[in-house]
């Protein structure tokens, strides 16, 4: 857990230093060619001014989307509609963009050399009459796409975005995944109690905050069939740290530490029952008007079979054995033979386990049986 951990965050700060250089030299690049077409007079100062301020916004402005808005503390704004959405994004972007154009004119205020002889405060007063408005309206101008972008992403996937521009998969193609199938417990009993638009919300809810466990620890959200969850892992990221066991374990910390106020919006707690298992499946595009990326194989109806057996009570969550082995097992957690079980709509029969908490240990919360 640790050593994913420390290698998401070396990750980031890399990720952040390569975007600050990299917009660095994008902004050195627009300054300069701002002034081969226009009077702008382009010294060394002004070449530094332009760099900082590139390198700043990139430094800034990656981690405020991947910590903030895209992390706990910008999930009032995700939960918002479509355009309200965007024009949040918008907004919060562009005032620290303005912050930011501020403080460098600031920086550079300080040891410029005034070509008209004028003091710092002038040279600084003079940035905020037509320029400061020239980049800001310039910066909001690129970030309405990159926001729309963001949002449109929101939708389709990020990994389903990025394979659709790529045609990864535009034949079909044979890989190996993880899969982890999370079943909402009590959404059918809600809806007959209190209505399909109370049962929605309750599963929009709930889904909504189990993304964050799923897609820290290198998992993808596939989709969502009525309450039903469908998560999947690339083999060596799924394996790795035993990442699905720790996004499972984390999908029952949050829906433990939100039980409150799961209460007192919808009358009772969320309960989940989950099956993993590994296996190949065949991967291609499909559709026209609206085109998706579709995985289908025996490893997916496998793993839908396996709920069925988390459904009869013998287990919360159930792994089958080619999983099993492939996995180290944290001390926190236990695995209990099931047998060879005959799975619906299956030939041959799957051997599963059983995961609960070891006996006395409580680094790791698994849901009872």
């Amino acid at each position: 857990m640790a050593a994913g951990f420390d290698r998401r965050i070396l990750g980031a700060i890399r990720a952040t230093l390569l975007l600050g250089l990299c917009t660095g030299f994008v902004s050195l690049g627009i300054s300069w060619i701002l002034s081969e077409v226009t009077p702008f007079l382009y010294t060394w100062d002004e070449a530094l001014h332009s760099y900082r301020t590139g390198a700043v916004m990139g430094l800034v402005l990656y981690p405020l989307h991947q910590y903030y808005l895209q992390g706990p503390g910008g999930a009032w704004i995700r939960r918002m509609g479509f355009v309200q959405g965007m024009l949040m994004r918008e907004a919060v972007l562009i005032g620290a963009i303005v912050l930011l154009l501020l403080a460098n004119r600031a920086i550079t205020a300080t040891y410029i050399t005034c070509p008209s002889g004028c003091t710092t405060w002038e040279f600084f007063g003079s940035y905020l009459t037509v320029e400061l408005w020239r980049d800001t309206g310039f910066a909001a101008a690129i970030f309405v796409v990159a926001v729309y972008v963001m949002q449109v992403r929101r939708i389709v996937g990020p990994g389903t975005m990025t394979r659709l521009l790529l045609g990864r998969y535009a034949k079909p193609v044979r890989e190996e995944r993880i899969y982890l199938l999370v079943d909402l417990k009590g959404s059918t009993a809600m809806a007959e109690r209190l209505g399909d638009e109370a049962a929605h919300a309750f599963i929009a809810r709930v889904f909504f905050d189990l993304d964050r466990p799923v897609t820290a620890h290198g998992g993808r959200i596939e989709g969502y069939v009525g309450d039903e969850l469908i998560a999947a892992w690339k083999p060596e990221a799924g394996l790795r740290d035993s990442a699905v066991l720790q996004a499972y374990a984390g999908i029952l910390e949050v829906l433990q530490r939100n039980e409150l106020a799961y209460r007192r919006s919808f009358g009772e707690a969320a309960g989940v029952r989950a099956s993993l298992h590994i296996g190949p499946v065949v991967t291609g595009e499909c559709g026209d008007s609206r085109l998706v990326i579709l995985s289908i194989g025996d490893t997916l109806n496998t793993a839908s079979r396996m709920l069925d057996v988390a459904r009869e009570g013998d287990a919360a969550a159930v792994i089958s054995e080619p999983l099993l082995r492939r996995l180290t097992l944290p001390p926190d957690l236990t695995a209990r033979p099931l047998g060879l079980r005959s799975l619906r709509g299956r030939a041959g029969a799957v051997e599963l386990f059983a995961l609960a908490p070891a006996a006395g240990r409580r680094g790791m919360t698994i849901a009872a049986e």
